[in-house]
């Protein structure tokens, strides 16, 4: 659910009036007034690494979800909604999911959309070489037209498809003639080229801006804002500074820190909203002392959750409830939590009979652009030394945390990832409890190197025949265990500026905003 602080007006005098009247006649004199009526500039963190939609998988969405479309889109609560499909008939044993196409919609090249574009589009994501999102797919066996505005796909087990046809990656449907080109020349699209059939086409790209504007002859209701410069700015104080100041409208990502005294006391409407992102610290299981499942639990029991959660000033963050957000397909409301017991820690350590002054526990952490992960760390530090243990904390890039705790680098393993988690789409029994914790080389995201084949073999049952009992079973098993500290929710805020309206996120897109709905009061 969205929340909103309020616009704080401030008090107008007669110059003001005045300061204001010559403003607005400067800005009719130099022509900039259509700018800041119909334009709109926004900040991404980024990176953009490509713009082949079926390769996609970072913060490219926030152009590919506006250029292009899905068959269907899920909407704030996570439910299905027509997108170029119209409407979808699933069979009595869920393996056949049949969609009807809209009619009359085109591509930005003037195609029009068929069946066949369809089947086209999601199969190149699903065989395609260096295609993330392939696995998203893996429960699909065929996609194939049945008439020039009909497609059927058909799976193997019963699976929440709406889930992946409504994907933030890997589900965008593209122009035949863009897949001609992109087969001839597979650089094509990374030359600044697109034809999706969204509210918007990419008109520009230039070092690390890219314009989009409004494709008039877009089958839905036309987008109000005519065009949008999107720029790539990785510096989180520089974001700050160019929003705060008035130099770009929006911002995507804005630093935790910086929440209170550079938009709140400026006037800014701030909306914030739960996500998919949750913050996670996986143990070393494979090791001393980490392997002792009560010296995991001991920890677990000294982290001070609502300290944790008063960290996020934007009040956005929840504690945790395991290792499915509480948004998220196949969250179980009912799994336990850890609360801060610590004397019930230091019995748990007794129990062990490990002295935790013989460990130093080596815990890293990734310099992101969000700033959260910094400052849990010092918190995760202070209950490891209220607990006896030595503590390094290290903090480094993502790249080379993932490369030592995927043992690919010559440094010497660490005992505690804390990680912020991005799941590529919503399904919380395939991107949180088998991507994170199986013990399968191909999902090589369980840090924690955590073994149990009863948890594998109950979370693969769930998901081939999406049974919630057996997810929750599974969740409750994963908290006793304790293989990572499960710790916030994470949620998303958002500075506007208060003239601007029609501004929603959708936590089901982590890094896509939607402009067409956006217009100047």
């Amino acid at each position: 659910m969205v929340k909103f602080l309020p616009y704080r007006h401030k008090g107008r005098n007669h110059m003001a009036r005045i300061g204001l009247l010559i403003s607005f006649i400067l800005i009719i004199i130099n022509g900039s007034i259509a700018q800041s009526r119909e334009d709109l500039r926004v900040l991404t963190a980024g990176p953009i690494r490509t713009l082949d939609p079926s390769i996609a998988f970072d913060a490219e969405s926030i152009l590919l979800a506006n250029i292009y479309e899905p068959l269907v889109w899920l909407d704030e609560t996570g439910e299905p909604t027509p997108a170029l499909a119209t409407s979808w008939q699933v069979s009595d044993d869920q393996l056949s999911w049949t969609f009807n196409l809209r009619e009359g919609v085109f591509f930005h090249d003037g195609a029009p959309l068929t069946a066949e574009a369809v089947v086209r589009s999601l199969n190149r994501t699903r065989y395609g070489f260096n295609t993330s999102a392939a696995y998203f797919w893996s429960p699909v066996l065929d996609i194939s037209a049945l008439d020039d505005l009909t497609v059927q796909i058909t799976l193997m087990t019963p699976t929440p498809l709406a889930l992946i046809v409504g994907a933030e990656y890997g589900a965008w449907i593209i122009s035949p003639n863009a897949l001609d080109a992109a087969e001839a020349d597979p650089s094509w699209f990374d030359q600044g080229n697109a034809a999706g059939t969204g509210a918007y086409q990419l008109t520009s790209v230039t070092d690390n801006t890219y314009t989009l504007t409004r494709f008039d002859a877009y089958w839905g209701e036309p987008a109000q804002i005519r065009r949008v410069e999107i720029q790539v700015e990785p510096d989180m104080f520089e974001r700050v500074r160019l929003q705060s100041d008035g130099e770009v409208d929006l911002a995507f990502f804005q630093p935790n820190a910086a929440f209170t005294p550079a938009f709140v006391e400026k006037g800014f409407k701030i909306a914030t909203y739960p996500s998919l992102v949750n913050i996670l610290a996986f143990l070393n299981t494979s090791r001393p002392p980490l392997d002792d499942v009560r010296v995991r639990q001991a920890i677990a029991y000294a982290i001070p959750y609502d300290n944790l959660v008063a960290l996020d000033h934007s009040g956005s963050s929840t504690q945790a409830r395991g290792a499915v957000p509480s948004i998220a397909y196949a969250h179980a409301p009912s799994t336990p939590q850890y609360y801060y017991d610590i004397e019930q820690a230091r019995a748990l350590i007794a129990e062990s009979g490990v002295n935790p002054a013989d460990y130093t526990l080596w815990l890293t952490y990734s310099v992101e652009e969000y700033g959260l992960l910094s400052e849990i760390a010092p918190v995760l530090e202070a209950a490891l030394l209220e607990l006896g243990f030595g503590v390094n904390v290290q903090p480094t890039t993502l790249q080379e945390q993932y490369r030592i705790a995927r043992r690919q680098s010559e440094t010497a393993e660490q005992d505690i990832a804390l990680i912020r988690y991005v799941p590529g789409f919503a399904h919380g029994g395939v991107e949180h409890l088998a991507t994170l914790f199986y013990d399968n080389p191909y999902l090589y995201l369980n840090f924690s190197y955590w073994q149990n084949p009863d948890y594998d073999s109950l979370v693969g049952q769930a998901i081939r025949t999406e049974d919630e009992a057996r997810y929750s079973q599974a969740q409750t098993m994963l908290v006793e265990a304790s293989p990572a500290l499960f710790l916030l929710d994470e949620g998303r805020w958002f500075a506007i500026p208060p003239e601007l309206e029609g501004f929603t996120y959708n936590p089901y897109y982590a890094f896509t905003l939607f402009f067409a709905t956006m217009h100047w009061e």
